[in-house]
């Protein structure tokens, strides 16, 4: 049986320069209601190893203005330029970062976080909680961009196999 490569099974800037014994450093980013619930859900002493990172607040326009007012288009690029600026302060120092978000949530927001990470080198995982009974439901459209911003994505019924996976990173294997 012929094995099929993969863009990070072949591309080595994503590995992790220190040995699978010592935890991985994970940021974990909430985009999309259900995606930032879930995110702020996760806590426990078998995580101390990930740290939650606010998604960026998109360019409001209330605080902005309106378009066409004098001002609101340097006020939204000022803003949107904060915001990536701010995002990429919080993903520095991850070997690993996961984007979660629910059946539903808009995922344009992981494209700008995954350009961050892997301008640092960083792997970008994508983890979708979707309860529906079909695949179909979840919107193509939006895996189609969740697919393109990660180099691994999951689709998940249960936010706790999200845990579990966070979790397993982290153990310290048992020497004898």
């Amino acid at each position: 049986m012929a094995m099929s490569s993969s863009r990070a099974a072949t591309d080595t800037s994503h590995r992790v320069p220190y040995p699978n014994a010592r935890p991985r450093r994970i940021k974990l980013v909430g985009v999309g209601e259900t995606g930032r619930r879930v995110a702020a859900e996760i806590q426990g002493p078998d995580l101390t190893h990930v740290d939650i990172v606010p998604a960026a607040a998109g360019a409001n326009a209330a605080s902005m203005g309106h378009v066409g007012e004098p001002g609101a288009s340097a006020a939204m690029l000022r803003s949107i330029a904060s915001s990536a600026d701010q995002q990429a302060q919080a993903l520095v120092g991850a070997d690993m970062v996961f984007i979660v978000l629910g059946r539903g949530d808009d995922g344009r927001e992981a494209g700008a976080i995954s350009r961050i990470a892997r301008n640092m080198h960083t792997l970008v995982t994508g983890v979708v909680i979707d309860d529906a009974s079909e695949p179909s439901q979840l919107g193509e459209r939006g895996l189609e961009a969740l697919r393109q911003a990660c180099d691994m994505l999951v689709i998940t019924s249960e936010p706790e196999d999200l845990r579990a996976m966070l979790s397993s990173l982290g153990t310290m294997p048992v020497t004898a």
